[in-house]
Formats: structure tokens, sequence, C-alpha cells
């Protein structure tokens, strides 16, 4: 066969794999999107919509502002909102130039969708006929990764699936390891940044996994240590370059405070299952949805060790190296799995515990945040995948004739076919191409760029990931979003029309609210806020069909000035419900005190040391946005006896100070002037949050209190 012959059958293979794992999407190209069920509610699919914001959205903002890359327009007015999830830049860059070109978003990310199976398969074909020289075993090593069990765990959901630049990556550097050379060291650095841009989780844990990899074949003397040398000299720079895009994570922490994830677990079944259960196994696999991964690359890890006590010396010698690769690739895959259980304490014979793989990985930095490492599962396929394609490598090569070896292949190719979900159809859920946009948002496209918009219902869930899905057809920042770290200020809108709710609205810089009113109607809530709504003639709308337009005035981001001079803090005593109360008047924004629990009653008062005239009392904040949601200011001239001089319940969020300086965010609270020694800001207990990430602890960099 020809070069071009085999190319073509090469990529004629993946793509046919890649077909038949997403199989029927190639049939709705650019009108579905692959989800956890067909044809899924909001609220189901909404990190399936999440998934094709962030591509569409970050793939913008990588070409037009790249200077302000991570300020996607989600969260208006908080700044780097991209980065309150997993960002996926390689999906961006590759699918920003054809959303350019067609005008829909659906199409771009469907096509890179099934590009990541397509790519999965090339990858594990390039590496395995590189490590094994048997383009047959490296075809069913692709194929055995692309149709993995655990690509169907993960159907729908872009961030756990985005491994298909891992073998690529291991491809390259042992290409350059072999024989550096400036085009194979810039193959292997754009390998390595392309990996980096796919995914937060695949991308911390890359490098972590490379290490054993890197060590076996270093023990071994493959290369000489100057060849290694020269492929840290590639690797280092260009890991550096990648993990720059992993800053705004780290900004984002400071700027954001939330709780920490709980360390998750994997299913009694994740790995022992098919082991434990044979017969289950061999059953109807449509039946054992928990099988999440397969156990056929140490089936064929088995054959192969059988084959080789059979026939100890081979037909055809083996390349160098194979032998060390396969434990690479070993180790490579139990690492991955020990990392995947997310398992922080170990029991030993129910006796004592013992330090579990997640123990040791928290505590190294990017990793104490991973809530979900069951999506490393995927790093197992790969890796098991480059097993069983060397294992399958090693038994062909014990078969004497051609022809028969050709049949033990088309044999291997049909298990792996059988054991994958290919006859169960992947679940799709049509969204709107460019032709089905709903009025108001075509309406939407033509206003003045960068006016904000909110939309109502409110929604944590579903509703607040499709307003994010036609955000990309008309590009207007939105304070709604559902993300990793949701802010939440419903506190405070509620009540729309309200004053309260139109005060923040237009401090935040509001444009335009959109009400939804056949979603609304037939709520509680939301009849209720329909009836406001009708008694507010005092507000422009316009009718888009049964979406309602409301036009606001934003306020300017202008600096509330005080009234009074500063006191000097140093004369100060403060204290607190929770300890550190001090910091908040030592002159510093470095320095943070916060609350140690929003379940309970809090309190931060301070002794100013001799009665004043307190004209007012500032709260500033720093870069967060940790205001306390209702608050009673208190006053006394002895300690003793407390009067109220003011407060806010619900209070109005410091959006206009963010606008003027998010790192400097101050919250004036609202007070009469009075005589007082001592200040007492006094925050009711808040109900738990039923949600992760929507933390409403309190606190405060400084205290500034006035008086003349």
């Amino acid at each position: 066969m020809t070069t071009l012959g085999r190319l073509a059958l090469v990529l004629g293979s993946v793509v046919i794999a890649g077909v038949l794992a997403t199989y029927p999407l190639v049939k709705r190209l650019g009108e579905a999107i692959p989800t956890a069920m067909p044809n899924c509610l909001d609220n189901e699919c909404a990190e399936n919509l999440l998934c094709v914001w962030i591509v569409g959205e970050g793939g913008r903002r990588l070409y037009q502002h790249p200077l302000s890359l991570f300020d996607a327009n989600i969260f208006y007015p908080f700044r780097h909102t991209l980065a309150y999830a997993d960002s996926m830049l390689s999906a961006g860059a590759l699918v920003a130039p054809l959303n350019a070109i067609t005008g829909n978003p659906i199409l771009g990310y469907d096509l890179y969708y099934l590009a990541t199976y397509v790519l999965s398969a090339l990858g594990a074909y390039l590496l395995v006929g590189e490590i094994t020289g048997d383009a047959r075993a490296g075809l069913l090593a692709g194929w055995l990764f692309a149709l993995s069990p655990e690509h169907w765990r993960y159907h729908g959901f872009l961030p756990a699936i985005s491994v298909q630049w891992v073998p690529f990556v291991l491809y390259t550097w042992i290409r350059f390891l072999e024989m550096p050379g400036t085009g194979r060291g810039i193959a292997l650095a754009a390998a390595l940044m392309a990996h980096l841009g796919a995914g937060t989780y695949h991308g911390v844990m890359l490098p972590a996994l490379l290490v054993p990899w890197a060590l076996v074949l270093l023990v071994t003397r493959c290369w000489s240590i100057r060849r290694w040398l020269l492929s840290a000299a590639v690797l280092g720079p260009a890991l550096a370059a990648g993990l720059l895009f992993y800053l705004p994570y780290i900004v984002v922490r400071r700027e954001i405070e939330f709780d920490r994830p709980v360390l998750g677990w994997a299913s009694d079944y994740q790995y022992w299952g098919p082991f434990v259960h044979p017969l289950a196994y061999l059953g109807d696999p449509r039946d054992s949805a928990h099988f999440f991964v397969s156990p056929l690359p140490f089936v064929f890890l088995a054959i192969a060790g059988i084959a080789s006590a059979f026939r100890r010396h081979p037909i055809r010698p083996a390349p160098r190296r194979e032998g060390r690769h396969l434990v690479a690739a070993l180790i490579f895959t139990f690492v991955a799995a020990a990392v995947s259980l997310g398992v922080n304490k170990v029991s030993v014979a129910g006796l004592f515990a013992v330090p579990g793989p997640f123990f040791y990985l928290h505590r190294l930095p990017g990793f104490d945040y991973i809530r979900a490492p069951n999506r490393y599962t995927m790093l197992v396929a790969c890796g098991g995948a480059l097993v069983g394609g060397i294992a399958i490598a090693v038994t062909l090569r014990r078969v004497r004739s051609q022809a028969a070896s050709l049949a033990l292949a088309l044999l291997f190719g049909s298990i792996i076919v059988l054991d994958a979900r290919i006859w169960e159809p992947m679940p799709l859920t049509h969204l709107s191409p460019p032709s089905e946009v709903p009025a108001v948002y075509r309406w939407l496209a033509t206003t003045p760029e960068g006016a904000a918009v909110l939309e109502y219902p409110l929604a944590f869930f579903g509703g607040n990931s499709v307003y994010m899905f036609y955000s990309l057809y008309h590009g207007h920042p939105l304070l709604n979003g559902y993300s990793g770290i949701i802010p939440r200020f419903d506190d405070a809108l509620n009540g729309f029309p309200d004053d309260v709710s139109l005060r923040t609205l237009q401090d935040a810089g509001i444009s335009y609210v959109i009400v939804h009113t056949d979603r609304l109607r037939g709520t509680l809530g939301g009849d209720m806020l329909l009836a406001r709504l009708a008694h507010r003639r005092d507000l422009a709308r316009r009718w888009f069909d049964a979406d309602c337009v409301v036009s606001l005035s934003p306020v300017q981001a202008q600096r509330a000035e005080p009234v009074g001079d500063a006191l000097d803090p140093h004369a100060w005593t403060v204290w607190a419900s929770s300890p550190g109360a001090e910091r908040v008047a030592d002159g510093s924004l470095d320095t943070h005190w916060t609350t140690s629990t929003v379940t309970d009653e809090s309190f931060l008062e301070i002794d100013l040391g001799a009665q004043h005239s307190v004209t007012g009392c500032t709260l500033r904040l720093g870069p967060h946005m940790e205001y306390p949601r209702q608050y009673r200011v208190l006053s006394s001239v002895d300690g003793v006896r407390w009067d109220e001089i003011g407060g806010e319940q619900p209070t109005v969020p410091p959006f206009a100070s963010y606008r003027r300086d998010h790192l400097d965010v101050e919250l004036p609270l609202r007070m009469r002037p009075t005589e007082a020694r001592y200040l007492k800001i006094d925050v009711p207990a808040d109900p738990p949050s039923a949600w992760l990430y929507s933390s409403h602890h309190w606190g405060a960099h400084e205290v500034s209190v006035y008086g003349k």
C-alpha cells in the first residue's frame, strides 16, 4: 500500500471511530449538542450549555480582546469571570474562526466535540505505532481510546473528555528524545500548550503523571542525559507559558471567596466492578451504566502474557524500548486511577486510616480546589489504550502467518466495538441555530455595544445557562450567570422592580432588564413580579412577543465622598464574633478579617477610645465582595445602652464602587449622624446555601469611621 493510501486508511479509520462514538451527532451538526439525556430540560443540561458558552465566549475574547481575555460577559460587572469555570482556551482558539464565519456557535462546538474523539484515536495511533512499529496495533489503540466507556460516561461534558492532546504530548516527546531538532521541539511545545489549554483538570494533572513516565525511561537509560536536558529546555518554557493561563484562577480565588469543595469519591464499580462481577459485565452492557472503566486493556495484556509464555521468541523482533514504554504506560494508568478515586483517607482492615492519594495531592498548588477527581478516569482510559495497544502488538508479533495475524487483529477490533456503547445513540438536545434566535435577542444584537443586561426569571441552574447561550448571538454583558463559582445577589434582586432592585441594577450598570413573562406566569414568585411590574408605569418598556424589555439609566461609578474627617484607628479597640478583628484597624488593605460562619449571628464592634460626633462608617472590602447581606448599625456612649442608628435589609451590593475600582471596593453603611464612643455592626444569621460556591461570608480589610 502506498503512503498516501495508508494515510487515507488511517484518517478514515479514526474519523469513523469518532463518528461512531458520537452518532448521531454527525447528522445534526449545528442544531443540537450532546447532553446527559436526550432533549433535556434547562436544568438538566446546564453544564452542557455552559460548555457551549465557554468555547464560544472564550474563543471570541481570545481574538478580539486578548488583553482582557478572562473578563467574560457573565456576572457583570465582575472581572475575570471566564476563570470561574474551566476556560478551555484550546477549544476556543480552534472554534472562534468557524463561529465568526458561520455565525453559528453550535456548529463550531459540535465539530470540536467530534474532533476530540477523532484526535484521541489519531494520537493513540501515532504513539502506539511509534512505540511498537505496528500500525495495526496503533489503530486498535486509537479505537480503544475513542470508543472507551469512559468517553460514554462523560458524553456531553467537554472539560472531562478533553484529553485528546495527551498522546500527542507523549508522541512528540518520544520523537524529540529519539532525534532532537527544532521542528520536533516546536511540535512538542505546541502539543503541551494545547493540552494545558484544553482543560484545567487534565492540564494540572498531566505534568504530575508525566513524572513517573519520565522516571521509568530515565532510570532505564533509554536516552542520554543530554537529550533529556534538551527536552527539559523545550518543556520548561512551554509549561511556563501554558501555566500563565492558569494565573486568572489564582486571581479569582483572591477576589471571590467561596467554600472549598468536598472531596469526590469514586463509585464502588468504577474500577473493580467488572472484575468482581464478570458475569454482570458480560451481560447486557446497557444495564451496566456504572461500569465506567473497561477491563479490555488488561485483558489484552493478559493475552499478550499468555502468548509470550507459549512462544517466548516472537516471529518478528520487538522494537527497542517497547517493554520500558509498557511499564511506563502501566504506571501512568495506575497513578491516574489512584488519583481519580479522590480518597483522602484509606481504612486498613477497619483498624486505622492511612492517607490516600488526595491527602498529598491537595497539598500541591492548583490541586486544593479540585472537586470532581473521578474525571481523571479519562486519563485512565488514555493510559489503558496505550497499554492495550502495546499488548496487542506483542500478541500479533507471535502469530506466524500474515492472514492469521490480520484475523486476530480484526477479532480484537470486534471485541473493542462490542465493549463500546455505540449501539446506544448519543443523547442530543436541540438548540436554536441563527434562524431560530428569539426576536428579543435579535433586537438586542442591534443595540449599542457593551450595554449590560439582566434577565428574569433569575435562575440558579438552567435558565442562566440558556441566557448565556443566547449571549453568543447578541454579545452583551449579563448580570446573570452559571459557572463553577456563582456569586448570587437574589436578596437584592428578587423584589424587582422595587427601589432596592432598581438601585442595585443602576449601580451595577445595567441598561436593559428582559422579563420573560411566559416563564414567570403561573409561578408564585413570577406572578408577584409581573404584578409589581404592571404597577410601575414610570418604567420605559417594549415588547417582543412574550418578552418585556425594561430600559434603565445606569449611574456613574463615582466614589461617594464621606462627610467629616477620618478618625485615627490607632486609638481604637476592635473585637468581633470571629477572631482577627484587629486587622480592620491596622491601616493596611493587605490584611483581611472575615466571619468564620454565616449560619450564626455575627458582629463587629469598635471602641473609638473617646466620644465623637460620628458622621459615617465605611467597610473597605479590598478586592472582595464580602459585604453583609443585611445589617444593623448600633451606637453607644457607654457600651451599655445601644441605639439603632441605621442599617439595610437587604443591603444594596456595592456594585458602583466595584465598577470604579474592583481592587478597593467600599460599602458606606447607611446610618444617621450621632454622638458615640462605641459602634457595632450587627449581622443576623444567614441560612446555609443549598449550593456550593455561593458563600455569604462577610468581612473587611479596613473600617473607616468619619466624624467632626
